[in-house]
């Protein structure tokens, strides 16, 4: 779900806001066959009320996180490594003719 939020967020043509309903059409794009049931926009609500612990907010008829979340938000993209630049790259086996490969 963080993955979600960050995309959408740091994307240049994006909102400021996060309404859960662009939430879940992001999330049905991408993980929406990996579940047996339909995945709603009321349940994507829950999951972030809940289990990310972000309040969410009615603006002109339609649910977001606000942007007072932010905070919170960036706490868990380091929390589960979203966005993170810096990718380690495994070290070559060296040995005494030079390296393996």
């Amino acid at each position: 779900m963080s993955p979600a939020l960050h995309d959408m967020l740091s994307s240049p043509y994006g909102e400021q806001r996060l309404p859960l309903k662009d939430i879940t059409s992001w999330f049905v794009d991408r993980h929406g066959i990996d579940y047996e049931r339909k995945v709603t926009s009321k349940w994507i609500g829950t999951i972030v009320r809940k289990r990310l612990n972000l309040k969410t907010q009615k603006s002109h008829g339609v649910y977001v996180i606000s942007l007072s979340e932010r905070p919170k938000l960036d706490r868990l993209y380091e929390k589960y490594g979203v966005g993170s630049k810096e990718v380690e790259e495994p070290e070559a086996e060296t040995y005494a003719d030079g390296p393996l490969g």
